[in-house]
């Protein structure tokens, strides 16, 4: 069971889901804490609090933003939001960056697994395909 943001010595009691408004609609899990009488979810205490953008897009930013710089129309082109959104998730970002916690998580070695992005072979143009490729190339 979570804790509390507000009081942690506090109960918690699970609420029904709230389905948020808008194109994007998705639902998150609601907590209310006993003690303060204020509900609470996953993003209360991130930088993704008081955003009604989804978590996805968020990560999607973050990723874009961590192998190199970019403004905020190339991020417009990468995922779709508007100008005033992409700028605004670039700000929290950027700041979440300056945070020195989020600077000594990966010091050590970090192993990740192999990814394959690009498709398939059948489906690449014709002067890009791979002669006799089964599988990656």
């Amino acid at each position: 069971m979570p804790t509390s943001p507000f009081d942690i010595t506090s109960q918690v009691y699970e609420c029904d889901d709230q389905e948020t408004k808008g194109k994007n609609s998705v639902k998150y899990k609601r907590y209310r804490c006993r003690n303060t009488g204020k509900y609470f979810n996953v993003k209360n205490v991130t930088i993704f609090k008081n955003s009604k953008l989804p978590l996805l897009k968020w990560f999607l930013a973050l990723f874009y933003l961590s192998i190199g710089r970019i403004s905020s129309y190339q991020l417009i082109e990468h995922i779709k939001m508007t100008q005033k959104t992409s700028w605004f998730v670039i700000q929290r970002l950027r700041i979440a960056f300056e945070i020195p916690d989020f600077e000594t998580m990966l010091k050590n070695v970090v192993e990740i697994d192999e990814a394959f992005f690009g498709g398939k072979n059948k489906n690449r143009h014709k002067d890009k395909k791979a002669p006799k490729c089964q599988g990656r190339n």
